[in-house]
């Protein structure tokens, strides 16, 4: 959670996540409101964590470096963004165009992608300009919009744009990580359940758990006692039982932020997943 929020009320509801890109759609989540103590030491209620319903299909895995809302592209990511020192934004200019710039000017070019200014009519010029950030222009130059740049040493791509780099994390915020078994939310809770009843979980990567009952056999709770590791995928759930039925159980996985001397033991290889920290991201 970036920010809990405050005076949520304590009822959840069941809400869509709506895709600014207009690529993904389908998914719903769950808040879970409760109370928490603020940095000025008052109880405040926000929500302390997100059930995932439904994942949804086509949402982007990262940032991909374009520009805009309401399922409306401005800029792509190739493209160079000049904002001019009254405020103006020129019109999003794709690989290969001749850009002025003067003093005051704001620049971004492509992840990954350097450019050094060239002497404007005999003026300026000499300004080294990184992509992946915006770039306060000092002096009078021109240069060339350039691409992106797809080769990172030690990474990966995702839709076309580098998030590898040097672990723990590069520009864009990505790091390795192994997910595993946290908690397992009780979502239906049956009945006619009995104690030693047993929770089966496929694939269960190490993980354990047991579940309690009241006396009509409901399930009133389910203990993760052993996390495993290495997830992939979300894990089935369900209660071994012979008169039991009807319960619904969704597991949570979290991450463990592995060290780089653990990823290079062979049997870790096929367990990484790749995260990438969107927060600040435009």
């Amino acid at each position: 959670m970036i920010s809990f929020g405050v005076n949520y009320q304590q009822e959840t509801t069941y809400g869509n996540v709506y895709d600014e890109c207009g690529n993904g759609t389908g998914a719903v989540i769950e808040p879970i409101v409760g109370d928490y103590t603020d940095e000025n030491g008052d109880t405040q209620t926000g929500v302390l964590d997100i059930i995932i319903r439904d994942p949804g299909t086509g949402y982007l895995r990262a940032p991909n470096g374009s520009l805009g809302s309401n399922q409306y592209t401005w800029a792509k990511p190739q493209d160079t963004i000049v904002k001019r020192a009254d405020g103006r934004y020129d019109v999003p200019k794709p690989p290969g165009n001749e850009i002025g710039v003067v003093p005051g000017d704001r620049v971004t070019i492509p992840e990954g992608s350097t450019v050094v200014t060239e002497p404007n009519n005999g003026q300026g010029g000499g300004e080294t300009i990184r992509g992946g950030s915006e770039y306060l222009v000092t002096s009078p130059g021109t240069f060339t919009s350039p691409d992106i740049v797809l080769e990172v040493v030690g990474g990966e791509s995702v839709d076309g744009v580098p998030i590898g780099g040097e672990y723990p994390s590069n520009s864009r915020g990505s790091y390795p990580v192994i997910l595993y078994l946290c908690e397992i939310n009780v979502e239906e809770s049956g009945i006619n359940y009995t104690p030693g009843d047993q929770v089966i979980i496929t694939p269960d990567n190490g993980a354990v758990a047991s579940a309690t009952f009241d006396r009509q056999g409901r399930v009133t709770s389910v203990k993760v006692t052993a996390g495993g590791e290495g997830f992939t995928q979300y894990p089935q759930i369900y209660i071994q039982s012979e008169t039991g039925y009807n319960a619904v159980l969704r597991p949570k996985l979290c991450i463990d932020r592995t060290g780089n001397d653990k990823l290079k033991e062979p049997t870790f290889q096929d367990k990484v997943l790749t995260v990438v920290d969107c927060v600040g991201k435009f």
